[in-house]
């Protein structure tokens, strides 16, 4: 199916002029433009909807303040005061970002601290309480909720927006959420749904749910009109392509600042840079800004926060703001028309993270950025032909991804895998490999039923909120008195971005091999024991320091990172004191040896110099450039992720020995796949 043109869109016309509403502005201001929210002019409407339907569907153009008004229409309407414990609403959002600085917005409005009425609560960062009411969530920590509250009984709506995404944590709530139904209305506490979404090809929520198609309520939104441009040649340099664009908006059009869409944290970090540079040399002041979900909220406020007069604003942002979150003063859009995309072959069990090109709806939604408030105009960074040639919608998370953590979570709910009702079923293969990894991970056991269960060790893996294969690093470490310093590991792969400031030039993410010279930080604690004992290294150092911003600055870490790290890694120490893991340590080849136990099925041999073979998918694969290991040959490693530019990349490269693979991955699996003997074949 074709998403739709959003109306007065599409055209090749002149540029136009755009701004977008100011997210972030007093409570008067936002009195006065929330009651001119096309939402608003349905309030009514929306709420006796809701209120006679089990399950709503909600599609609404960018605009029309779904996000923020309908949880406070529904609140105000009594939907929390049904139940005597007060039963709150839910809203979810497929990113952090999203859902943290909406609910800042919307405990503004209603005029309460942020965390009372209104809270969020997204991985490793909760800002709630028992009062609060209206919670804005990532989808994945509602997920996690159900651990404890099967039946999510604290919420009386649960509302997830921004449906056309397709996340697979989305996917598998919408399966939860109507088995929840039902058992709710059983027992006479009933749960109702919305979806919401601005670009949501409906039919699938229709079937899914058994709904009608007067079930859907349509809101106009407030969309102005915008011009899209597109490119007259291909752009196979897409990122400097996007800063010569950039360049020219700021030289030639009115004033009004820019959004650049870019795919990843280490290109924003460059593009910044350079934009800065650039920008000494000309007329006008610009200050360039990232944007990307590991920034902090401090950091996240100040792209939303006016500049003096004059002075023109240029933010470089993933697709965090893609959705939900509005950028005040922005007038034009850079669309490098890409995004970061893991995809998962089961045949081979490797899980890949590239640079790909994004759907048509993802497009549209990316335009309609720029007319918020007035018309304005769009700059794709495709020909014509090459966006005429995307995808409609983007493919489903669950069609590309992984399965083992969600299935996971499936199993924590004593649900049998074979019975599940999924949205959209992800492929057979999938599901047995998902399985296969937690039988390995020594997480599940099979009952005479032929039902697939968690077992004790696999329960308790899930307290975690990681991916299996970290959460059993850590039980592994526990049997080699190491578990202090594998949290802290843990905790510097689970923080979003980098902890070491890039330094690399141009490409998808200075993935070039010819960047060649490594960081500061690289070259001050690189180890020969690999990337993942650096990290080690950097942040006891880290720590020693307290976290001092001008040695941060001299060795070129990330401070913005490590302060989250620091707060991850508490986190996980606080799970582990609820597990009775003693939070011990040991050398450096113990930590290893644990690493071992969850990243056996991430192990590669070197075939020749700097060439390395992965054991499992026998895929060629070679050291990441940012890797302390680059241009060193060790005979065996593991890794912990795959990125593909023009090479497969491995990243957090760390060097094992042979013999600790065969005495710590489970038997099955060494006598299947067997390191050579010699590390160069």
């Amino acid at each position: 199916m074709r998403p739709p043109e959003p109306p007065g869109n599409g055209t090749l016309a002149a540029p136009a002029v755009a701004s977008m509403s100011n997210g972030h502005s007093s409570a008067p201001e936002t009195d006065q433009r929330s009651a001119a929210l096309p939402v608003v002019q349905r309030k009514l409407d929306i709420i006796r909807h809701i209120r006679s339907k089990p399950t709503s569907i909600i599609v609404s153009q960018t605009a029309s303040g779904k996000t923020t008004e309908i949880p406070k229409f529904l609140y105000e309407a009594g939907f929390c005061s049904k139940y005597r414990d007060g039963a709150g609403i839910c809203i979810t959002q497929p990113r952090r970002v999203a859902a943290t600085n909406v609910a800042h917005y919307v405990a503004r409005t209603m005029r309460c601290q942020l965390g009372m009425l209104v809270g969020y609560s997204v991985r490793f960062d909760d800002m709630s309480s028992p009062a609060t009411r209206i919670k804005y969530v990532t989808d994945g920590m509602l997920l996690r909720e159900t651990l404890d509250d099967p039946q999510l009984l604290r919420y009386s709506v649960v509302i997830l927006d921004e449906a056309h995404e397709r996340t697979v944590n989305n996917d598998v709530l919408c399966s939860l959420l109507r088995d929840m139904q039902q058992q709710r209305q059983e027992i006479g506490r009933p749960l109702k749904i919305v979806i919401m979404s601005a670009t949501v090809d409906p039919e699938v929520y229709v079937n899914f749910f058994q709904l009608d198609y007067d079930d859907i309520i349509s809101l106009q939104g407030r969309q102005f009109h915008v011009d899209i441009n597109y490119t007259t040649d291909v752009q196979e340099d897409y990122v400097h392509a996007a800063l010569i664009t950039v360049l020219k908006i700021v030289q030639e059009k009115e004033e009004g600042d820019v959004l650049v869409f870019c795919t990843g944290q280490e290109e924003i970090e460059w593009m910044v840079r350079s934009a800065n540079e650039v920008g000494q040399g000309l007329s006008q002041d610009v200050r360039a800004m990232p944007l990307y979900s590991a920034l902090p909220q401090a950091a996240q406020e100040r792209v939303f926060a006016p500049l003096p007069q004059g002075v023109r604003k240029i933010i470089f942002a993933t697709n965090i703001a893609e959705t939900s979150i509005t950028i005040p003063g922005v007038r034009y859009v850079v669309d490098s028309c890409r995004m970061k995309c893991r995809h998962y072959n089961p045949t081979t069990g490797m899980e890949v993270l590239r640079v790909e090109k994004i759907s048509q709806a993802q497009a549209w939604q990316r335009s309609g950025r720029a007319g918020r408030v007035s018309d304005g105009e769009c700059y794709r960074l495709l020909t014509s032909g090459e966006f005429n040639a995307l995808r409609a919608f983007p493919i489903a998370e669950i069609r590309r991804c992984a399965l083992a953590n969600v299935i996971m979570s499936v199993l924590a709910l004593r649900i049998d895998i074979r019975l599940f009702a999924w949205l959209e079923s992800p492929s057979e293969d999938a599901i047995k490999q998902a399985l296969n990894t937690l039988q390995l991970l020594g997480a599940t056991e099979v009952e005479e039923s032929g039902q697939v269960v968690l077992n004790s060790l696999g329960s308790m893996m899930r307290r975690f909120p990681l991916e299996p294969t970290f959460s059993r690093c850590i039980f592994g470490a526990k049997t080699l008195t190491c578990v202090e310093p594998v949290v802290t590991i843990i905790a510097m792969l689970s923080a979003d971005g980098s902890p070491i400031a890039t330094t690399t030039s141009g490409g998808a993410a200075g993935d070039s091999e010819s960047a060649g010279h490594q960081s500061v930080a690289v070259r001050q604690f690189g180890t020969n024991e690999g990337d993942l004992i650096m990290y080690l290294n950097l942040y006891t150092k880290f720590n020693q320091v307290g976290g001092n911003k001008e040695w941060c600055d001299a060795n070129g870490v990330n401070r913005k990172t490590l302060a989250n790290v620091k707060n991850i890694r508490e986190q996980l120490r606080n799970v582990c004191g609820q597990l009775s893991l003693s939070l011990s340590k040991s050398t450096n080849d113990n930590i290893r040896r644990a690493l071992v136990t969850g990243l056996f099925r991430n192990v590669a041999y070197r075939v020749k110099a700097n060439q390395y073979r992965a054991l499992e998918s026998k895929r060629d694969v070679f050291f990441h450039p940012s890797s302390c290991m680059f241009r060193q040959n060790p005979d065996v490693v593991l890794y912990t992720e795959v990125v593909k530019t023009t090479k497969c990349y491995i990243r957090n490269v760390t060097p094992i020995d042979p013999a600790w693979y065969n005495e710590l991955a489970p038997g099955e699996y060494t006598r299947r796949y067997v390191i050579p003997q010699s590390g160069d074949q």
